[in-house]
């Protein structure tokens, strides 16, 4: 086929060969060995392809964009709120206590952005409320020390007073030492003790005032006295100006009597049972004094006994032993026979009478002998005694 000078080859398959690469033809066999051949310039039969071609990468590409636009939002949206929580725990770590991740999502992602910032709320309520706890907590711990000092103040001090009334020899000495020094040590306005009488009987303990010193109105403790007995436990008591500390005297189960001081300030927590220790040390000097006096003036009856009895036994010796002397002398005279001679009779009762004489003479000498050493026995006991108690 000629179109002017350019020429078309068909092959066997009716498509163009490659002597014409400019020109694209289809053939078609028809009846009576006809045969239909459509040819078209190349440029002009694929410019449609060309053009649908064009469109398809355009497409792709459009789809391409939009894909990857689509995938950096979902990436956006997904990184961002971890974004936003990083930047505001780095924000709070630095110390910008007031930085919050933002909440704009209904999903695990802002629950966990909400679980932050309330967690970022307590920590800021924490920081904020730290020193004022610490400051309560120092003022708990300053507290508790000067608790513990007073009572180390007041051991102490008990230890002291105790030691040093703890020589006398009477329970007056004991109170009249041990109260001022109470009141001054211990910083206390007024002091008193009652002294239980045990040889009273009858359903409520009868006290007896014995001493008080300082700033004190017994009366105003004297209604509270029996309930301390009976319950042998310290009570805390209003007071005009202070606190009155009522505290039995115990001697192991026994109570002995009550002391009373007077608190200028408040009792604080603790002040009863260290006072307590006070009290049963200042019931035990008690006792000890009241033994001693009472092992004094046993001992001075005893030697007041034991001097009127070396004087009955001196004037009753003294006597016997004239009596005895007179009748060895008068009986040996006459056994001389001075005045005569003596029958047999005479002479043997003057015998009797002479011998048993001189036998009660040295009976008698040997008990004031006897009695003598036991004076004297006693007198070293005594002095040994009295040395152990110095």
């Amino acid at each position: 086929m000629e179109d002017g000078a350019a020429a078309i080859k068909i092959d066997d398959a009716g498509l163009l060969t490659d002597e014409s690469p400019d020109w694209l033809a289809v053939r078609q066999a028809l009846d009576d060995g006809v045969m239909l051949v459509v040819a078209q310039p190349r440029d002009i039969a694929l410019a449609a392809s060309n053009a649908m071609a064009g469109a398809l990468i355009a497409a792709a590409l459009a789809v391409a964009l939009l894909t990857t636009v689509a995938a950096a939002y979902v990436i956006r949206r997904i990184t961002r709120p971890v974004f936003d929580l990083t930047m505001a725990a780095i924000a709070i770590a630095q110390g910008d206590l007031d930085k919050r991740a933002r909440v704009d999502r209904d999903d695990e992602l802002g629950v966990l952005a909400l679980a932050f910032n309330t967690m970022a709320d307590r920590l800021q309520e924490l920081l904020n409320t730290l020193e004022q706890r610490v400051a309560e907590r120092t003022a708990e711990v300053a507290r508790a020390n000067r608790l513990l000092e007073r009572r180390a103040g007041y051991l102490e001090a008990s230890a002291r007073i105790i030691r040093e009334v703890g020589r006398l020899e009477s329970p007056t000495a004991v109170l009249q030492a041990a109260l001022p020094q109470i009141c001054e040590r211990m910083n206390f306005a007024g002091a008193a003790v009652w002294l239980l009488d045990a040889s009273r009987n009858g359903d409520r303990p009868h006290l007896t005032l014995r001493h008080h010193h300082g700033d004190i109105s017994p009366q105003h403790v004297e209604p509270a006295l029996s309930e301390v007995v009976a319950a042998a436990h310290g009570r805390i008591l209003p007071a005009e100006e202070g606190t009155f500390l009522v505290l039995p005297l115990r001697m192991g189960e026994q109570v002995t009597g009550v002391l009373a001081l007077v608190m200028p300030d408040e009792a604080q927590p603790g002040d009863l049972q260290t006072l307590q220790v006070l009290a049963d040390q200042l019931a035990v000097a008690l006792e000890n004094a009241r033994a001693i006096e009472y092992e004094r003036l046993a001992r001075k009856k005893l030697q007041m006994l034991q001097k009127h009895r070396e004087q009955f036994l001196g004037k009753m010796s003294h006597e016997l032993s004239t009596a005895l002397n007179s009748i060895i002398g008068f009986s040996t005279l006459m056994l001389r026979e001075i005045e005569g001679p003596l029958t047999e009779m005479q002479r043997s009762d003057l015998t009797y009478i002479n011998r048993n004489g001189q036998h009660l003479l040295d009976l008698l000498d040997g008990m004031l002998e006897l009695i003598e050493a036991e004076s004297n026995e006693e007198i070293a006991l005594e002095q040994v005694a009295e040395a152990e108690m110095e």
